[in-house]
């Protein structure tokens, strides 16, 4: 009846979710989710407190396959209703993690503040959840959301909104810089390797100081992306800083001068 989707055997089968024999009542509860109409929803939401724990289980994994069905449907209200019903309740930790998901995924106007509350928080799977979301999305509302709170998310949560923002292309610039900047090596050096792809010039000098100055794995990655990055006015900008550039930055220059094996700069290099 459940995978016939059988709307009319729902008054049927709701006396059979508090039968005593927990296989009975658990096949039950699996039937409704899949046939998920409303009044499949409201006899699953007044069995959510059976005694038995397998029971419950079935129950609230039945209301996530409700919720679920919604959003494929194209639902999203109903589905995000659903989804933060069962986040605010009093579930396992998987269901309540699998609620939030949804509820991100089907509500855009909550999606950013719930996502910036989890990245910033203490609960360990909802920031893990949010920073696969946070890629995955690609919601350009959602990383403007992020990026006004850039200095209150750990090191995760900034690299996680720099790749995010890396899928709009040279719109991700300023957040590579801001990124450049960060006081987290990792994110740092994410945003040195990020640069070797969008070509931008004008941090030619911070790339430079990274390289000379930076912490050993930094130093790396400045020094790779400085080898690699390309596009018109890439010589012109290493020359230029090459006649102004401190003794040690000066070196990683000519060290990636070497590296790109670039032969028009041999006369200028041999002034």
């Amino acid at each position: 009846l459940g995978w016939r989707r059988d709307t009319a055997a729902v008054p049927l089968l709701v006396p059979l979710l508090s039968d005593t024999d927990a296989t009975l009542a658990t096949t039950t509860a699996s039937a409704l989710g899949r046939i998920g109409s409303q009044d499949a929803v409201t006899s699953l939401n007044a069995a959510r407190e059976n005694s038995n724990p397998a029971v419950r289980l079935a129950v609230l994994e039945a209301l996530l396959r409700c919720a679920e069905d919604r959003l494929s449907a194209g639902d999203d209200l109903g589905a995000a209703e659903l989804y933060a019903d069962l986040f605010h309740a009093k579930v396992p930790p998987t269901i309540r993690t699998a609620a939030w998901r949804g509820w991100v995924l089907s509500d855009d106007n909550q999606r950013p503040g719930l996502v910036v509350k989890a990245l910033s928080g203490n609960d360990e799977q909802l920031r893990l959840v949010a920073l696969k979301l946070v890629r995955e999305t690609k919601d350009a509302q959602l990383v403007k959301v992020c990026l006004r709170q850039w200095n209150s998310l750990p090191a995760l949560a900034q690299w996680a909104v720099l790749d995010a923002h890396l899928q709009f292309g040279t719109e991700a610039l300023s957040t590579v810089r801001t990124a450049s900047k960060s006081p987290h090596l990792a994110v740092r050096i994410a945003a040195w390797q990020a640069l070797a792809d969008l070509s931008d010039v004008s941090l030619i000098p911070a790339l430079t100081r990274a390289a000379a100055n930076g912490e050993p794995v930094e130093k790396g990655a400045a020094r790779d992306a400085l080898a690699r990055i390309h596009g018109p006015g890439v010589r012109e900008a290493f020359l230029a800083n090459l006649n102004q550039a401190e003794t040690t930055e000066k070196a990683e220059l000519l060290r990636s001068l070497g590296k790109r094996g670039d032969t028009a700069t041999v006369p200028v290099l041999l002034q």
